[in-house]
């Protein structure tokens, strides 16, 4: 208990800050990073008592929406990624600019545009979104406030949707379900980042998880409506796409086929009045060109450190290096899915789902700690068990130290905890083959 009241306090800061401040729709409170880390201890020990005492599911849920609702009343506590999604809608919707052609700034002097980080960069996301936004935008007549909070809805919404499905999707008993949930409701990278500052990725948490329940219960066009939904929203859920076509074919019924086939018509019917030709994807490809602090950027810098102290010219080192790193990014990835889709097919779907993801976040070059939350769901559906295993270890993991901005830091602690436990997995099952 007192674990749990320290993870609220925690989450109540924000809350402290900005009424302190004065409040009002268009203010938000920037949250340190070392606030969000300090809630990781808090989280940790409520994991560990409620693993060995156990506590009914409606407790763990509602606490998870207490501090939740702590985080989702001040209108940011952050980022303002919120204020992008809001400014792309509207010009959809009131202006009827294309946003993902057009950047903000052509507004001129629109009263949203000041809260916006992103004034020059049309959207990265999909068509989908697009439209979510412009609707959301239409339906409260351009009022800021309402707009905010519809918007991060959505994306609390996506993640209690999660909240429900992931324990009916685990394969053990019922604390071991109840244990799933709470590792998720209560963890502060998915309580900081949704609750409180409305990342889309909430709501393609929810998308995904869907789309693996209705997976597992063979109702596969069900399936590839959320995963295609998701992959409308951002690019790179077209991974899980990807793998679905494949276990598609490889159960040979035409009638799925069709079905997969007109809900990917629709699809591209929902890029169309969107679509300029390659222009619609230079948003993607700008910040493509912006490294974060990954594995990525690592090795650009030891390319382009290498050549520099051979004598050659900076930005030809410079270039070898982006470019490089980029390459490298995409070949590993590639091999990472093929192996994934060919070698590991008979695997279940929800660990080849998320080694998958696991595997864009680590080859990304631009990661963004929000951008781990469909891997943590993932990770702990498919590392769920009484001793947790190497994935469900390192969704834990990563969900903590993707706050911290060395990359060696932020994907090493997770990679030593899949190491270690896909090690002590391996030993146990050997140990257990002796025995039998």
């Amino acid at each position: 208990m007192c674990a749990v009241v320290a993870l609220a306090g925690v989450c109540a800061v924000p809350l402290a800050r900005w009424s302190g401040g004065g409040g009002g729709w268009a203010r938000w409170t920037l949250t340190p990073r070392h606030t969000i880390l300090v809630a990781f201890v808090p989280y940790l020990a409520a994991l560990f008592f409620l693993h060995r005492t156990g506590a009914p599911r409606w407790a763990i849920l509602a606490i998870g929406a207490g501090c939740g609702l702590l985080l989702f009343i001040p209108p940011t506590i952050g980022s303002h990624d919120i204020y992008s999604y809001l400014l792309y809608g509207k010009m959809l919707a009131r202006d009827h600019v294309n946003p993902l052609v057009t950047s903000p700034a052509a507004l001129g002097h629109d009263p949203w545009l000041r809260l916006v980080l992103w004034k020059h960069t049309p959207s990265v996301y999909g068509p989908l979104w697009s439209y979510a936004t412009a609707g959301v935008v239409a339906a409260t007549g351009a009022r800021l406030g309402p707009s905010l909070y519809i918007v991060k809805g959505l994306s609390v919404a996506g993640v209690a949707a999660a909240a429900i499905l992931l324990p009916r999707l685990v394969r053990g008993d019922d604390r071991e379900r109840d244990f799933v949930a709470a590792a998720l409701v209560w963890n502060p990278l998915v309580l900081f980042s949704v609750a409180g500052e409305g990342h889309v990725d909430g709501a393609l948490l929810g998308l995904i998880v869907a789309g693996l329940y209705c997976y597992r219960r063979e109702r596969l066009p069900l399936a590839a409506a959320f995963l295609l939904s998701a992959s409308l929203i951002t690019i790179y859920c077209l991974v899980f796409v990807l793998f679905f076509v494949i276990d598609v074919i490889r159960k040979r019924d035409v009638r799925v086929w069709a079905a997969t086939a007109s809900l990917s018509a629709i699809a591209v019917g929902a890029y169309l009045p969107l679509w300029r030709g390659m222009r619609t994807l230079s948003a993607l490809a700008a910040v493509g060109a912006h490294f974060t602090p990954t594995l990525p950027n690592v090795l650009r810098d030891l390319v382009e450190d290498g050549l520099e102290s051979g004598g050659v010219r900076p930005s030809i080192a410079n270039a070898a290096g982006l470019n490089g790193a980029r390459v490298a990014s995409l070949v590993a990835l590639a091999v990472a899915v093929a192996w994934l889709a060919w070698r590991r097919a008979d695997r279940p779907i929800e660990w080849r789902w998320a080694m998958a993801f696991g595997a864009y976040v680590l080859t990304a070059p631009w990661f963004l700690p929000w951008h781990a939350i469909p891997y943590v769901g993932l990770g702990l559906l498919a590392g769920a068990g009484g001793r947790r295993s190497a994935l469900g270890w390192s969704a834990l993991a990563l969900s903590a130290t993707s706050l911290i901005g060395v990359a060696l830091v932020r994907f090493g602690a997770p990679i030593l905890a899949f190491v270690s436990g896909y090690v002590r997995d391996r030993r146990a099952a050997a140990h257990v083959a002796v025995a039998g």
